[in-house]
């Protein structure tokens, strides 16, 4: 067999896999915190900074080091957490006043000026740039500062601005029907009057819905409605329309339809603009560009990114609770992701080599560090291969068997991707569950139907 045959197998086989979208979501709360302020002469000091790693920190957790004692000038800006839960802080700061000095913004959780590096949460990571974010966590009515410094002494800034916005019911996506944080294996069948199945977590009963008809797709379990409870939702090729239950109870009677796209669009629904709803999004192969609708303001949002022969991946591999655009690129020397990132206003990108052609794309946070791991799942071998985030190292695990379809989630609600596949030929589920590190077995659903717990479809 020639090399171009094979080549264009690798190709067939990579694209036959569906565009997937895996990040956080959360429950935005109203009425955002927003300051302004400046650092000039007279201000009160710190003992030093710290070491700027380049990378904005996620409600994971973050750690930093002092880079030197130089005594600069700050603002601190003292805050409580006003809810009596764990919340996910996001910081957005505009330093675009401050006249080309560097500023650093850095979140803790008991600052200290004599010792910058104690009891840091967050901080953004960077100092030249000028727009961007960053988020941590806080425990419940816990105190907490964002302090602004300036990078050099005796620059100060002019103007800066931060907006401070709390993140409720954090969880990862998954199809979670009654919003307990816990992904509930749930299956479409396709019918001339579909019918959804889900066994949620909650009750530990079954669940039945009417919605959709044949050749429609499922989108994966996502919330399109921003109640925090994922919402039935199929995409319709022949017509290129979205459709999504309003009701959990009655979706056939009270549904929004959306047509969006062209024949031989990819659907990648996720949450680009962080209002925390799935927004309607296609990638257009032809001109390799995401064009999305955006829940929050109904504006479009688009971008050129990869090439036709590319397979489109949704993820937030940045931390900052927005979805980013990628793409997985088959080569000889195996597929490679290319991600455009959304924080810094889409200033930074990642190329990682991960898979062969034929590997299931399966990105999700397994690792628990708020940032979407690469990941593949390799029928021939029936392992999951993980590239976590927080420390760069590899993880294998052996979980299923060629012809199972995977559906990794957060089915014990810890805030941590399980790996889970989906068994067609006896609708059987195996789940291992990460908090406890057991095996969960359950017979839900039967051939033909379309497992849609994961947050993306998978076939």
């Amino acid at each position: 067999m020639s090399k171009g045959i094979l080549y264009i197998l690798a190709l067939i086989a990579l694209i036959s896999v569906n565009p997937v979208n895996a990040q956080v979501s959360c429950l935005r709360a109203p009425n955002p915190v927003v300051i302004q302020g400046s650092i000039n002469a007279g201000d009160v000091q710190q003992a030093g900074r710290i070491t700027r790693d380049g990378q904005a920190s996620s409600c994971g957790g973050d750690t930093a080091q002092l880079e030197n004692n130089t005594a600069l000038r700050r603002d601190t800006h003292n805050f409580v957490n006003p809810y009596n839960e764990n919340v996910c802080v996001r910081v957005d700061v505009d330093f675009s006043g401050c006249g080309g000095n560097q500023t650093q913004a850095v979140a803790y959780s008991g600052y200290n000026p004599a010792n910058p590096a104690a009891n840091v949460i967050g901080d953004l990571g960077f100092s030249t740039i000028n727009k961007g974010s960053f988020l941590f966590s806080v425990g419940p009515n816990a105190n907490f500062s964002v302090v602004v410094n300036e990078l050099e002494a005796n620059t100060g800034c002019p103007l800066y601005g931060l907006k401070v916005t709390y993140l409720r019911n954090c969880r990862q996506a998954g199809f979670d029907h009654s919003n307990d944080g816990k992904a509930d294996p749930t299956v479409y069948r396709p019918s001339s009057l579909s019918k959804w199945y889900t066994m949620d977590s909650e009750t530990n009963q079954p669940f039945q819905r009417d919605f959709g008809t044949v050749g429609d797709l499922v989108t994966g379990g996502s919330d399109y409605t921003g109640d925090g409870r994922s919402d039935v939702s199929i995409y319709r090729p022949s017509t290129n329309t979205w459709f999504y239950g309003n009701n959990q109870n009655t979706p056939g009677s009270d549904f929004t339809a959306t047509s969006w796209g062209i024949a031989g669009d990819r659907a990648v629904p996720g949450d680009y603009d962080g209002d925390g709803k799935n927004d309607v999004a296609i990638w257009r192969p032809t001109g390799g560009q995401f064009f999305v609708l955006r829940s929050g303001d109904g504006t479009l949002l688009t971008r050129q990114w990869g090439v036709s022969t590319d397979n489109p991946v949704v993820g937030d591999f940045d931390g900052d609770h927005l979805a980013d655009f990628a793409i997985a690129r088959p080569t000889f020397a195996g597929i490679f992701w290319w991600v455009l990132k959304s924080n810094f206003n889409y200033g930074f990108d990642d190329v990682i080599q991960w898979g062969t052609p034929g590997d299931k794309a399966v990105p999700a946070d397994y690792d628990g560090d708020g940032r979407t791991d690469y990941a593949i799942w390799r029928a021939s071998e029936g392992n999951f291969w993980i590239r976590q985030s927080s420390n760069l190292q590899t993880r294998v695990y052996k979980w299923g068997t060629n012809g199972d379809i995977p559906q990794p989630a957060d089915y014990d609600g810890d805030n941590i991707v399980d790996l889970a596949i989906w068994r067609p030929s006896n609708g059987t589920w195996f789940i291992l569950q990460s908090e406890t590190d057991t095996v969960r077995y359950l017979t839900f659903g039967q051939q033909g139907d379309q497992p849609s717990t994961a947050p993306y479809r998978i076939q």
